[in-house]
């Protein structure tokens, strides 16, 4: 018995909730109210005059309607009403109505003296949302002569009640953009205030705009999704559909954005969308989020291995060459932080920190990550060899080939002797951290009691024991 009644419950409320919903021809129905163009002989074109006009979509069956256009005039003629019956219609994937093939109709117009032939260009004519184009041919005799008259509604519906998943997303949602070059965003990403503009096209189909959006500090503009499917999930969610927006940054730099659907989502309570972006030929990952991006997971604390006993902040002097490297006449530019962490036992990231040209105005941070570190029988660290690698520098204006100079590059203590070619738009600045680059041998013959010597390789010497050139007290000496 328990289980014919909820058989019953059940049948009851699938019959109840297929009656809610609205067959296509009650979608269509409805008054419109709008402009009618007429082309005598000729199709309507943008310079076909208008006038205000109405016509009405009655329900007949469940996929057709009637047409009515009351009072049909051409001038000051009145033509009478035009009725057309069971046309068909049917709804689009993207949520639009459209009109099926029909036949003419024949009609009498002018009280019975025309007879006209009469169909609606189902090719040409669709309802989306409130919004109805309707194309409608009329042939007909006057006099002796066939003539063909086009017909173009458009106008809106006054009756029209929005409903669809697009309709319940319409607004704007405030959130955060995060923006990363060339890299996977992380909640340590550069960010702004940004919105997401949401409109209605029919029931499946958004307009989406991004404002207030930033790529590295680069202000973008309005960043406009012309037309986004999205699928209700029938549990207050939606997935939005892959879309394409293409514009430029103050004229000079063009984009492409790609709205990736598969990562994007729409809920009542919040929101995110995933862009990837090609600006001016550089790669960057956008994501707009109304929560917060989780934290970047980090891996184990390295606590062992030369890349450990290395790894802290150094305070040293940064001196700067344009086009060929730093020598002794170079002066001294600044004095900036430099960081070094432990990635493994023998591997750090290096990060000169507020890279600048002229000691004022920061292009950013120059990281290297994952570059080899040794300790010497000195004590003394020396980096293995590291490939270029890719900076970005002023907020994506600038990119940049990178690494560290293995062959002069070494640190002794908290002494820093580090040299940092920089490849930029095919020239090179040269960048050298830490005690100054010397010129010149001096020629000694005995050393001082406790002098700490180099090889030229950057290697602590305890005693020469061939003669050649070593660095002793950041000076180039030649031992006999």
């Amino acid at each position: 018995m328990k289980k014919t009644l909820l058989l019953i419950f059940a049948l009851f409320m699938g019959t109840n909730m297929a009656f809610a919903q609205k067959s296509v021809a009650e979608k269509a129905a409805g008054t419109y109210s709008g402009l009618l163009y007429i082309g005598m002989g000729s199709p309507v074109t943008d310079e076909t005059e208008s006038s205000e006009a109405n016509i009405r979509l009655e329900k007949e069956t469940d996929t057709t309607v009637k047409f009515v256009l009351p009072n049909f005039k051409y001038g000051s003629m009145s033509l009478g009403d035009i009725v057309l019956t069971n046309i068909p219609v049917y709804e689009k994937a993207d949520g639009t109505i459209a009109f099926g093939e029909n036949n003419p109709q024949t009609l009498s117009l002018v009280g019975g003296m025309v007879s006209a032939n009469v169909n609606i260009d189902h090719s040409n004519s669709t309802i989306n949302g409130a919004y109805a184009s309707v194309d409608v041919y009329v042939t007909t005799r006057i006099l002796f002569s066939d003539v063909s008259i086009y017909v173009r509604f458009q106008g809106n519906n006054g009756d029209y009640e929005p409903e669809g998943i697009a309709h319940e997303m319409v607004g704007t949602r405030t959130g955060t953009a995060y923006s990363q070059y060339d890299g996977t965003v992380t909640s340590t990403s550069p960010t702004s205030s940004a919105s997401a503009v949401i409109t209605a096209t029919n029931a499946q189909t958004i307009g989406l705009t991004l404002t207030g959006v930033e790529a590295q500090g680069v202000e973008i503009g309005d960043i406009v999704f012309g037309a986004v499917t999205v699928t209700d999930k029938g549990d207050g969610t939606a997935t939005i559909g892959d879309a394409t927006a293409t514009g430029s940054i103050m004229g000079a730099m063009d984009y492409t954005m790609t709205l990736n659907g598969a990562k994007s989502y729409w809920s009542t309570d919040s929101m995110a969308l995933d862009i990837t972006a090609d600006i001016a030929g550089m790669a960057f990952h956008i994501i707009f989020t109304t929560g917060v991006l989780p934290a970047e997971e980090e891996g184990p604390v390295v606590t062992t291995g030369p890349a450990a006993e290395l790894a802290g902040t150094y305070t040293a002097a940064i001196y700067v060459a344009m086009g060929e490297p730093v020598s002794a006449e170079t002066p001294k530019f600044i004095d900036a932080p430099i960081v070094i962490e432990a990635q493994s036992e023998t591997t750090v990231r290096f990060t000169l920190k507020d890279f600048s040209l002229d000691g004022v105005n920061s292009l950013g941070d120059i990281v290297l990550n994952n570059i080899p570190v040794e300790k010497q029988a000195d004590g003394t660290f020396k980096f293995g060899t590291n490939a270029p690698q890719a900076v970005s520098l002023a907020g994506g204006a600038i990119q940049a080939n990178v690494n560290i100079d293995e062959t002069t590059s070494y640190v002794d203590g908290e002494d820093l002797y580090i040299d940092v070619p920089v490849e930029a738009v095919g020239q090179y600045i040269y960048v050298h951290i830490g005690l100054p680059v010397t010129t010149g041998i001096a020629q000694v013959t005995t050393l001082a009691p406790n002098a700490t010597v180099y090889d030229l390789q950057g290697r602590r010497v305890n005693s020469p024991r061939t003669s050649g050139v070593y660095v002793i007290g950041g000076k180039r000496v030649y031992l006999k």
